[in-house]
């Protein structure tokens, strides 16, 4: 009996010891008609550069969206790429024009003649191994552009008498360097001050 525990333990501590050592293998191996193995890297899903959200004006063009997409084993030309829009009355999936490029590839949107509203994109990128990667962003487009110092200096300048103002009309332009939105604010509220 005590050979037959200390032959166990033995054992125990071997592969305790041994098994840090044994590392696993990762790869993937296809099988070719001779028996033989050859090592297949593992793919990767395609790379896709973080979008941002867009802000147009109705009736409009955006300007040409630069969209980074990197894959190891296919070419940029050789990729699926494929866009849908969650609201088709304001951006119908025939208004997302795509054009591969060198290394990514160049969106143009298109929304629909006089819609207003949101809407998020999906752009999904499949290469030619089946892995694929999803990258959102959404769509505002509205009927008029404001500035930011306009806005906040227009709500902080608003009494009872003032007629309500509609920000869902309203694309927010950023015209401000360096100041986030407390210093606006406080800025804004300052120069109110003095001026009374």
């Amino acid at each position: 009996m005590r050979k037959i525990i200390v032959i166990i333990l033995v054992l125990i501590l071997s592969v305790i010891l041994i098994w840090p050592s044994i590392k696993k293998d990762s790869h993937e191996y296809i099988y070719v008609n001779d028996g033989n193995k050859l090592l297949q890297e593992k793919s990767k899903p395609p790379e896709i550069s973080a979008l941002k959200n867009l802000n147009m004006l109705v009736n409009t063009v955006s300007r040409p969206i630069v969209i980074e997409i990197n894959d190891d084993k296919t070419t940029v030309e050789n990729l699926n790429i494929h866009l849908s829009s969650s609201n088709q009355a304001i951006v119908a999936d025939s208004g997302l024009n795509i054009v591969p490029q060198e290394s990514g590839a160049v969106l143009i949107v298109t929304p629909i003649a006089t819609a207003i509203g949101v809407t998020n994109i999906t752009l999904t990128v499949t290469d030619t191994a089946g892995d694929h990667s999803s990258a959102k962003f959404r769509v505002t487009v509205s009927k008029r552009k404001i500035s930011a110092v306009a806005l906040i200096t227009n709500l902080i300048n608003m009494n009872e008498s003032s007629e309500p103002v509609s920000l869902n009309d309203l694309t927010v332009e950023i015209d401000f360097e360096g100041l986030n939105w407390y210093e606006l604010v406080i800025n804004n509220y300052l120069q109110t001050q003095v001026s009374e």
